[in-house]
Order: C-alpha cells, then sequence, then structure tokens
C-alpha cells in the first residue's frame, strides 16, 4: 500500500514536468509567427542571475516594446485543480518574484518587465480582483493585505507597481489538453501531415534545454530544426518580392475600385502585366479603414523559372512552384523523407513513391507553363490591337 502511494506521487510530480515542457513549446511555435517579436526562450533560469532565481522557470525576451523581459512559473496540479488557488498557494512564487522585482529595480530595470503565474489549476477570483485593486492603490482586505506584504516584504509604492506587472493566468489546461493544442498547432505549419514527431521532437528539445549542461536558450532556429525546415523561408510557399512603393499617386480608379471592394466580400481585380495592380494593392493595404493582407503569388514571375539545385532534391523543388493543398502535403513530405536515411526500407519505398508522383506534377506543369506562354502572347495581341 505504501509503495502505491509512493509511486503515485512520482506520477504527478512527472505530470508537472511534462505540463512545463509542453507549455514552453507551444510558446516556442509562438516565435516562428512573422509578427512576433520573441528573441529568445530561456528554461529553467533567467540570463540576468539575480535574486529570485530559483522560482523563473521560464523567461521570455522580446526585440522591441516598452516590455522587454517576461518572467514565469508553472504551477499543475492533479488532484486540486477543481479548487480554487488562493494567496498562500503562491507563497514561494510571490517571495520569489518580489526578490527578483528589487533585483531589477536596483538596476533601474523593473519597468520593462512582467511576472506571469501560468497554471491549470482555477484561482480563487477574490484572489484576482485583491491584485487588480492593489495595482490600482485601492483598499484591499486586511487578511489579504497582510499575507501579501508578509510574502514580498515590499512597502505601499513598491507593492502597487509590482502587482501591476503581476499577471495570473489559470485553466490552462492539463499536460494532456497541452499535447493536442501542440499536435494541431504544429500540424498547421507542417504542409497537410498529420505527425506527431514534431511534436515529439519540440518536448525533447526543451527537456533538453532544461537539462544542466545546457544554457536554456531556445532560439527560433532550435524551432525550426524540430520541424525539419533550414530556415524560417521553408514555412511560406512562396517569398514576398513586390517592391515596396511610397508616395503613391492616387487615381480615380483606385477610389472606385476601393469603394466597390467594400461592398462585396469577394472581388477579382484582373488586368494585363504592367497595367498596375501591385501598386494598386499598396495603394489599398495603405489606405483601406480595417485589415488588409497583401500575399504576392506572382513573385516577380520567379515561379517561371528553371530552378538549379542538387539532383537529389531537384524533384520536390520544381514541383512545388504550382501545387494544391494535396500536392504540398506530398512535396513536405518527400522533403523530410530526403532527409533520412535509405537504409530504412519503408523510407526508401515511400521516397520512390512520392517521387513518381512529383515527376507526374512536373509534366502537369510543363504543359500549364506552355499554355501560359500561349495567354500571354494572346494578351499582348490583344493590347497591340487596343492600341491600333
Amino acid at each position: 500500500m505504501c509503495q502505491n502511494i509512493g509511486n503515485d506521487a512520482v506520477r504527478y510530480s512527472r505530470t508537472g514536468d511534462v505540463f512545463h515542457y509542453r507549455w514552453v513549446a507551444l510558446k516556442c511555435l509562438d516565435m516562428l509567427n512573422p509578427l512576433s517579436n520573441i528573441e529568445k526562450i530561456v528554461v529553467e533560469n533567467s540570463q540576468e542571475r539575480m535574486a529570485g532565481e530559483y522560482v523563473i522557470d521560464v523567461s521570455e525576451y522580446l526585440r522591441a516594446g516598452e516590455i522587454s523581459i517576461k518572467y514565469y512559473q508553472m504551477k499543475h496540479t492533479v488532484k486540486e485543480k477543481e479548487t480554487p488557488a488562493t494567496i498562500s498557494f503562491f507563497k514561494n512564487t510571490l517571495e520569489g518574484f518580489a526578490k527578483r522585482y528589487l533585483a531589477l529595480r536596483k538596476e533601474k530595470i523593473h519597468k520593462n518587465v512582467l511576472f506571469y503565474v501560468i497554471t491549470n489549476r482555477s484561482i480563487n477570483s477574490d484572489l484576482k480582483d485583491n491584485i487588480c485593486k492593489k495595482a490600482k492603490g485601492k483598499e484591499c482586505p486586511k487578511n489579504f493585505d497582510k499575507y501579501i506584504k508578509n510574502y514580498t516584504s515590499l512597502d505601499k509604492l513598491r507593492l502597487k507597481d509590482f502587482c501591476n506587472r503581476l499577471i495570473l493566468v489559470d485553466g490552462c489546461g492539463d499536460y494532456e489538453d497541452l499535447w493536442f493544442d501542440l499536435f494541431v498547432k504544429t500540424n498547421q505549419l507542417l504542409v497537410g501531415q498529420s505527425d506527431k514527431t514534431a511534436v515529439d521532437k519540440l518536448e525533447i528539445m526543451v527537456r533538453d534545454k532544461a537539462m544542466p549542461n545546457s544554457d536554456g536558450e531556445i532560439t527560433k532556429e532550435d524551432v525550426l530544426k524540430c520541424l525539419g525546415y533550414p530556415s524560417v523561408d521553408f514555412l511560406f510557399p512562396a517569398p514576398q518580392l513586390i517592391e515596396k512603393t511610397k508616395n503613391i499617386v492616387e487615381r480615380k480608379i483606385y477610389k472606385d475600385l476601393t469603394e466597390k471592394i467594400a461592398k462585396q466580400q469577394k472581388t477579382i481585380i484582373h488586368a494585363a502585366g504592367g497595367v498596375g495592380k501591385s501598386i494598386f494593392s499598396q495603394f489599398f493595404k495603405q489606405n483601406v479603414c480595417g485589415e488588409a493582407v497583401v500575399y504576392d503569388c506572382f513573385g516577380l514571375g520567379t515561379y517561371a523559372l528553371e530552378i538549379t539545385v542538387d539532383e537529389e532534391m531537384k524533384e520536390w523543388i520544381r514541383a512545388a512552384d504550382k501545387f494544391s493543398d494535396e500536392d504540398a502535403a506530398d512535396v513536405s513530405l518527400l522533403r523530410r523523407l530526403m532527409r533520412e536515411s535509405d537504409s530504412d526500407m519503408a523510407v526508401s519505398l515511400e521516397k520512390e513513391k512520392l517521387i513518381k508522383r512529383i515527376l507526374i506534377l512536373e509534366e502537369f506543369q510543363e504543359k500549364s507553363m506552355e499554355l501560359l506562354e500561349s495567354y500571354r502572347k494572346e494578351l499582348k495581341k490583344e493590347d497591340k490591337e487596343t492600341i491600333k
């Protein structure tokens, strides 16, 4: 009986570690977002190495903005997740965060920092309300004041500023929920694949970064390796090559087109090459009320150019110029298989099957290019007749 109780305690402890690794893995994927300003993530410590280090599970460093550092502590529970956590549950966390806050304040860099508590357990609503009140300098219950002053050892003004930088995030889901979130988010980056290998690699990478022989730093390149991509460019089907234009002269047609687009859900603007579709798209993005995304499908015509690469990789790259969702999945899978050893018979057979399919796609592409060239000649002919 005693042995079983001990084993359960060890298992519960392991769930906390897994929760930690998977949450960090999800945070790492945020670095791949083109709008992300995360420079790096540090696991199990911080690069400042100041007081309060022992409560910091994750440090996040940002490139720009008012906030440059975010410190996180992870708290996971199996048995008490439905029992709202009170302030005593965060005693060690508040003590450690307050020490780090004072150390940062001494160096005059505290204004750029936020402190996060991440937990799968619900947090008492009164506790969250009292933290918000304290951040605004409002009166709080005496019992709460007694505990938070005892835990942080901060005076009134510093406690107010500290609470302004303290963020409690509860209900984050169990370690099993995080695996599913990680699986979904990862596969959104893998072009139609459903493969848990990347999830496992991400989790192992985070775990290894938490080991004593590691500096704990995770960069965008580390995350890309887990997904099998050599660079962030491989996440997107084509590069953005539209030349940025400033001080665009507004033409009457621009206003008419903008008004028409605003009135209907879908609009196709088509014209001969060189008329100014790309210029209008930039004008529209700069002047539309709301958000507009300009996606380059043409790439200055580079999609029609012959690509010179190693013969081993030639098949999938040439076929990738024009693809449907189904074809993209095949190309991406072959791309990963090219990195695997042919000694694995299953890998070798799968690779051979995909190469044959992509060669068929290549033949289709050549025919498509012939039709496209014929269409271009017809357009030029029509343009000449129009000028006459």
